[in-house]
């Protein structure tokens, strides 16, 4: 745990707290209309919240690479077939330039 939970006995409490532990910081029972008495906890979450997480995952998945275009530049460099375009080349490295300037 880190040093404001260690110095925090009702973070103490909070961090190692079962979810089903149906007792009060100071070991009094919870009532009945407590949230935590009676059901089981729940979460639900929206539709955006699920393909979000899903979006998470995805990204998670994903290669760091697209070791397909890698190739493809590859074999285009060593064709000779690859050429760069000098303006957009240009125009990218100033827009890079210009958004690490501080406002």
């Amino acid at each position: 745990m880190n040093n404001r939970i260690q110095n925090n006995p009702g973070m103490q409490y909070l961090a190692t707290r079962s979810l089903n532990d149906k007792t009060a910081p100071n070991g009094d029972a919870l009532r009945a209309g407590s949230p935590a008495a009676g059901a089981p906890d729940r979460l639900s979450l929206s539709a955006r919240a699920d393909r979000l997480n899903q979006l998470i995952q995805q990204a998670h998945n994903a290669p760091d690479v697209n070791e397909s275009r890698v190739e493809a530049l590859k074999q285009a460099i060593s064709s000779g077939q690859y050429q760069v375009n000098a303006e957009a080349l240009a125009a990218n490295m100033l827009g890079v330039e210009s958004s690490l300037k501080p406002a």
